[in-house]
C-alpha cells in the first residue's frame, strides 16, 4: 500500500486502521501525518505477512492508546520504534503481542509515566533475545500479568527501574521465559498485588531468584507460581504471608531441584485448592508442614511429597501433622505416624485386586502401611481411624466407622453433599463417572441413585 497522496494531517483516530491484512507485505508511509492521531489501538492488528514497516515518519505525541498495535505482526524481524513519543501513552496492553520473530526490541526512548496498562505487552515473543527497558517508568502501572509470558529466547532481563507499588495483578508475569537464568526483583513493592499465580511458571533454567522483600499480604492467588522452575536450588519464601490465599495448587509442582523448603511461615486457613503442590519435588528431603491447616480444602490430588522417587531412593521427612493431608500412590491420605517425623523409604508398593495400594517401608514395623483418608485432629482419632479403615476394607464393619441418619426414598448424591461428604454435586458426579463410589459393596453408576434399603455403608476411592 502507497499513501503518498493521503492527507492525513486532521485525522485523530488511526485504531485498527490495517486491522485483519493479513496478506499485506509492505507499507509506504510517505507523507503520512500523524500530529493529531490520539488512537493508534489495533491499527496491525494481526499483519502477520507484514514483513518491513517504517514508522520513522510517525509523530506519537499525542497518542494515548497503543493497546494492540503491533499484534500478531508474526513476520516483522525488525522494528525501530526510537522516534516513539510515548509520553501520553496509557495503554499498552499486547502492544507486541506475538511478534515472534523479532529478536532485538530497543525501547531505552519510550516515556512511560502515564502508562497504567502493560499485561501481555510482550507476550510470546518467541526468538527476543535482547530487550532494553532501562527509562521504563512503570509508577503508574496497576497490571503486568502475562507481560513476558512466553519470550522464551531471553537470556538476561533487567527491570531494575520498574516501580511496582501499583500494581495489582502480577500473574504469569515472566511465565515460560525458559532461557532466564538469574532474576532479581528483591526491589519489587507488591503491597497491592492481589494475583501471583504462574508467576514463575515453566521459567525452567532459573537458578537464581531473589524475592526476599516480596510482601504478599494481599495475594490470594498462588497456583503455579512455581510450577517447573526444576532448576531452582534454593527459594526463600520466609517472608511470605498467606493468610489470604485460596489457591496453592501446583505452586511448587515439578521444582525438581529443591532440597529443602521454609513453609514454616505459611498461614492456610483459607485455601481451597492445593492440588499437585508439591508434585515431583523429587530432590526435596525435608518439609515441616505442622502448621498448615487444610480444614478447608476441598481438592488436594496428587500432593505428593515423595515426588518421583522410586523404591530404595533416599528417605524424605515429613513433621507430624495433625490435620495436613499427603498423596501416596495417587491416593490422598493423613500421616499420623506415632513419632514426630518419619523415614519414608519404599521398599515397594503392592496394588491389590480391588484397587487397594499398600506401601511397605524398609526398617519398619508398619508393614504394610494402612494410611487412612480422614482429617484427624488427635493421635488418638487418627488410630481409631486406621483401624475402622482396614476393618472396612477387608470387608468388615466396624462399629466407630462415621454414620449420619437418613431416610429411604432420598437421592444418593443429596445426602453425600449435606453430610458434607462431598463439597458439591458436581464432586459426586465425578467421582460416580469415575467408578469411585459404592453402596453396599456395589459401584454407583446411577447419578440418580436412590436410597432404598437401609443400613447402608458407602465407601468413596480406596479408603474413605
Amino acid at each position: 500500500i502507497n499513501f503518498k497522496k493521503f492527507i492525513t494531517k486532521d485525522i485523530i483516530n488511526m485504531s485498527n486502521m490495517f486491522q485483519g491484512c493479513y496478506y499485506l507485505e509492505k507499507i509506504n508511509f510517505y507523507n503520512f501525518n500523524t500530529n493529531n492521531v490520539n488512537d493508534m489501538s489495533y491499527m496491525f492488528f494481526g499483519c502477520q505477512e507484514l514483513k518491513v514497516l517504517n514508522l520513522s515518519k510517525f509523530n506519537t505525541n499525542n497518542v494515548t492508546n497503543m493497546q494492540f498495535m503491533f499484534y500478531g505482526c508474526s513476520s516483522l524481524d525488525d522494528l525501530c520504534l526510537s522516534n516513539f513519543n510515548t509520553n501520553n501513552v496509557t495503554n499498552m496492553t499486547s502492544m507486541f503481542h506475538n511478534c515472534s520473530l523479532l529478536q532485538i526490541l530497543d525501547l531505552g526512548n519510550f516515556k512511560t509515566n502515564n502508562l497504567i496498562y502493560m499485561s501481555f505487552m510482550f507476550y510470546g515473543c518467541t526468538y527476543l533475545k535482547l530487550l532494553n527497558l532501562n527509562n521504563f517508568n512503570t509508577n503508574n502501572v496497576t497490571d503486568m500479568s502475562y507481560m513476558f509470558h512466553g519470550c522464551k529466547s531471553l537470556k538476561y532481563l533487567n527491570v531494575s527501574t520498574f516501580n511496582t507499588d501499583k500494581v495489582t495483578n502480577m500473574s504469569y508475569m515472566f511465565s515460560s521465559c525458559s532461557l532466564l537464568f538469574k532474576l532479581n526483583l528483591s526491589h519489587f513493592d507488591t503491597d497491592n498485588v492481589t494475583d501471583m499465580q504462574g508467576m514463575f511458571s515453566c521459567c525452567t533454567k532459573l537458578h537464581t531468584l531473589n524475592i526476599s522483600n516480596f510482601n504478599t499480604n494481599n495475594v490470594t492467588k498462588m497456583n503455579k507460581m512455581f510450577y517447573r522452575c526444576r532448576s531452582l536450588k534454593n527459594l526463600d519464601i520466609t517472608n511470605f504471608i498467606t493468610d489470604k490465599v485460596i489457591d496453592m495448587s501446583n505452586m511448587f509442582y515439578n521444582c525438581s531441584s529443591l532440597t529443602s523448603l521454609n513453609l514454616t511461615n505459611f498461614v492456610t486457613s483459607q485455601v481451597i485448592n492445593m492440588n499437585c503442590m508439591f508434585y515431583f519435588c523429587s530432590s526435596l528431603k525435608l518439609l515441616d508442614l505442622s502448621n498448615f491447616d487444610t480444614s478447608l480444602v476441598t481438592s488436594m490430588n496428587n500432593i505428593s511429597f515423595v515426588g518421583d522417587k522410586r523404591p530404595g531412593d533416599n528417605p524424605m521427612t515429613v513433621t507430624y501433622l495433625e490435620q495436613g493431608r499427603v498423596s501416596l500412590c495417587g491416593e490422598e491420605v493423613n500421616v499420623f505416624f506415632v513419632s514426630m517425623a518419619f523415614n519414608l523409604v519404599v521398599e515397594k508398593e503392592e496394588v491389590l485386586e480391588n484397587g487397594d495400594c499398600k506401601l511397605f517401608f524398609k526398617d519398619t514395623e508398619k508393614d504394610p502401611m494402612y494410611i487412612s483418608s480422614r482429617i484427624f485432629l488427635s493421635e488418638d482419632e487418627a488410630k481409631k481411624a486406621e483401624t475402622v479403615s482396614k476393618n472396612i476394607f477387608t470387608g468388615g464393619i466396624d462399629e466407630n466407622m462415621p454414620t449420619i441418619q437418613v431416610e429411604t426414598g432420598r437421592k444418593l448424591i443429596e445426602v453425600l453433599v449435606e453430610a458434607k461428604i462431598f463439597a458439591s454435586k458436581g464432586e459426586v458426579r465425578r467421582m460416580i463417572q469415575q467408578n469411585g463410589l459404592t453402596l453396599n459393596d456395589e459401584k454407583v453408576t446411577d447419578i440418580e441413585k436412590i436410597l432404598d434399603k437401609l443400613p447402608a455403608i458407602v465407601k468413596v476411592g480406596k479408603k474413605k
